[in-house]
């Protein structure tokens, strides 16, 4: 209304008035998680502009007509739940200023946030995305079974880095090589560390832990074990910032075994074998081991040690 002038003081709407240039800025986005197939989109920022005029907004390569609300820091519009993942969000106004939220930044909205003690069955249909927003842990005497094709995501932004799956009951997590099960972080997260990893430490005689084509990555170790009833069969275990299988027995007997898996590019060994007993009794760690391709890994292919 001023032409680019501030409106204030004695030289107010004037050409002797201090000139400013408004920057239009996408500040953050968000949706609904659920399985409705429709999503309403929100854009925070500023200097959208007051009201729509010519402004306009694409999801990827499509123009979204289902314009909702249109104010100078908010804007909401709706569009098909399965076409924002992967696709940029581009938003123009009506002086022609444009921001941009990246493909790599726009996730599934068919996802579950999850903390806290967990069991029953994680389903592939939908949400099919299980988002971590803090520390997880499957009670001893509890089962959870995870269908093929089921993404477990740590948000580091909410868990932090320390966010560990803990197992302490049973857990069945039995992908196929079609649809592998993955655990991991949110994929513009990803960082060796982000997270602290699986860490399956049964607590009864009929507990147990069964992964078959698993994607274990960017973890501080992978996958650590404390107990002898853990079976894992062609997984991949990668970027870890540590060891990538680690079965740590101290002060007691583990096992279990590991084929048919890769464990590479992780910061330590691809697996770590390690026994530490004290004087009141004994430790001991004798998994099997066959089958595996271990590779590039900072520290090595195996470690043993015992004390």
């Amino acid at each position: 209304p001023n032409g680019g002038r501030i409106n204030m003081g004695r030289y107010g709407n004037t050409i002797e008035a201090s000139s400013f240039a408004a920057q239009m800025i996408i500040k953050d986005f968000s949706y609904e998680p659920g399985c409705e197939a429709s999503r309403l989109i929100s854009l925070s920022g500023r200097y959208f502009g007051h009201t729509q005029g010519g402004g306009k907004i694409w999801l990827g390569d499509q123009e979204a007509n289902t314009i909702v609300l249109w104010t100078d820091t908010l804007i909401q519009f709706s569009a098909e739940s399965h076409s924002i993942a992967g696709n940029s969000i581009i938003l123009s106004n009506a002086t022609g200023a444009r921001d941009t939220v990246p493909a790599e930044q726009t996730y599934t909205p068919f996802v579950q946030y999850v903390e806290g003690e967990v069991s029953g069955v994680w389903t592939a249909d939908c949400p099919g995305t299980y988002i971590l927003t803090g520390n997880v842990v499957i009670p001893s005497g509890a089962k959870l079974v995870i269908e093929p094709g089921v993404r477990v995501l740590v948000d580091r932004r909410q868990a932090g880095n320390g966010a560990s799956f803990t197992v302490k009951g049973s857990l069945e997590a039995m992908g196929t090589i079609e649809a592998p099960i993955q655990f991991s972080l949110l994929p513009y997260q990803a960082n060796p560390g982000g997270w602290a990893g699986l860490l399956i430490d049964l607590q009864s005689g009929t507990d147990h832990t069964r992964m078959r084509h698993c994607l274990v990555e960017y973890a501080l170790h992978g996958i650590t074990i404390k107990d002898s009833k853990t079976e894992m069969d062609s997984c991949i275990v990668q970027y870890s910032r540590d060891n990538g299988v680690y079965w740590d027995a101290k002060y007691e007997a583990v096992a279990g075994s590991l084929k048919n898996s890769k464990l590479i590019h992780n910061g330590g060994y691809g697996i770590k074998i390690a026994a530490v007993g004290r004087s009141s009794g004994s430790a001991n760690a004798s998994p099997q081991i066959c089958q595996n391709l271990i590779a590039n890994n900072q520290k090595g292919g195996i470690s043993i040690s015992a004390q």
